[in-house]
């Protein structure tokens, strides 16, 4: 940053330890922290500061404007009123003894260490070499289409202004999107260590597998609101959608493949289009939904789109055409094979795996489970 951007000062203040941040009294909601529920520590002592009100004017610009785009829209808003509001300027340093002497010493004061957020969010670029000017340092961040943060909405002001701001005070490329996503809450209460309502990410993984605890954690986030989860719920969720939807189709389809000796006809998946599949899939709104993030509406239409194949299969009976019209029960076994590999596509940003593994069972027509059943 630049040296005339930073002065220091003594300071009084409301400080949140659990926050690692100055609080004013506009922030409170009954004296007390929104995000810990706690009062805030009162704290009187000189630190270093940022002159953060020099760049108010060009941060609300930028905002505004979407070229540092902030989504979604009423996290924007958001944003756009705490600056309208007027920015100070931010504590960047604290006391050795507050600090209990941990954490990057202010250069050349020995008696100031730097306030964690500001160490933090350099990492972003310090750990790409930045201060080597190092090769991806250039590739993902200086020369990179695409500098986007995905964050909790409990950060988002350190991503879309403070962090903004020490950009254009050290004439560095901006983030090209900041975007914040909800919280997880467990049985609809905050995950809290004291409250003992912790999952323990493993033991997800441990139950659900890789790609299930992917897909179980990011369809119970939606886009706009905290999402719930607990044992039960991610069970239901695995059972109905993974393993009694996108699996046992894949299972039933080869198994009367080859059940019926039907002679497999790829098509070129490479021309296949929304208006050649059978399951009506918009790409473009899948495309859409995955660049803002909208990741639980996404995989809704990969569940809907495995509900309508299985669907299809139920309408048009191949067990019964193998008696019928073995040249119909072919057509259609193909159609729903060749539909299944050109969903993989879509299955693979969110569980590569099992997108993998469907179209290489599907080529060589050897089924195992993708997602063997659990007890509830």
């Amino acid at each position: 940053m630049k040296p005339e951007d930073i002065y220091k000062k003594k300071y009084k203040g409301l400080y949140c330890v659990g926050c690692e941040e100055f609080k004013m009294e506009k922030d409170l909601i009954d004296g007390k922290c929104p995000e810990h529920n706690c009062p805030p520590e009162e704290i009187e002592e000189e630190n270093y500061f940022f002159k953060l009100s020099n760049y108010q004017n060009r941060i609300l610009d930028l905002i505004r404007t979407d070229k540092v785009k902030v989504e979604p829209g009423y996290r924007k808003n958001e944003v756009i009123s705490f600056i309208e509001s007027g920015l100070n300027d931010l504590s960047i340093s604290r006391s050795v003894e507050r600090a209990e002497n941990w954490g990057v010493p202010v250069p050349g004061d020995d008696s100031q260490i730097m306030y964690v957020w500001i160490d933090a969010l350099a990492n972003y670029i310090t750990a790409l070499d930045y201060n080597k000017e190092g090769e991806l340092y250039e590739k993902y961040w200086v020369s990179g289409d695409e500098r986007i943060h995905v964050v909790g909405k409990g950060i988002l002001r350190f991503h879309a202004i403070y962090w903004i701001a020490m950009l254009l005070s050290a004439d560095l490329p901006l983030p090209t999107a900041v975007l914040s996503h909800e919280y997880l809450t467990i049985n609809g209460e905050k995950i809290s260590k004291s409250l003992g309502n912790v999952i323990n990410p493993e033991e997800v993984v441990d139950k659900f597998g890789v790609d299930g605890a992917r897909y179980v954690l990011l369809t119970s986030l939606p886009w706009s609101k905290d999402g719930d989860v607990n044992w039960e719920r991610m069970t239901v969720k695995y059972s109905s959608d993974l393993a009694n939807n996108i699996g046992n189709l894949v299972q039933r389809t080869i198994s009367m493949i080859n059940k019926y000796e039907i002679q497999v006809e790829s098509q070129n998946l490479k021309v296949k289009t929304e208006e050649n599949n059978l399951f009506n899939f918009d790409m473009t709104e899948f495309k859409n939904e995955i660049e803002s993030l909208k990741m639980e509406l996404a995989l809704k239409r990969v569940i809907v789109a495995a509900q309508s194949l299985n669907q299809y299969i139920d309408e048009n009976k191949p067990w019964s055409l193998a008696k019928e019209n073995m040249a119909k029960c072919a057509e259609v076994l193909n159609r729903v094979r060749n539909d299944l590999i050109y969903l993989a596509n879509f299955i693979s940003p969110f569980m590569p795996d099992t997108a993998e593994k469907m179209k290489n069972q599907l080529e060589t027509l050897k089924p195992e489970p993708l997602f063997p059943r659990i007890d509830a």
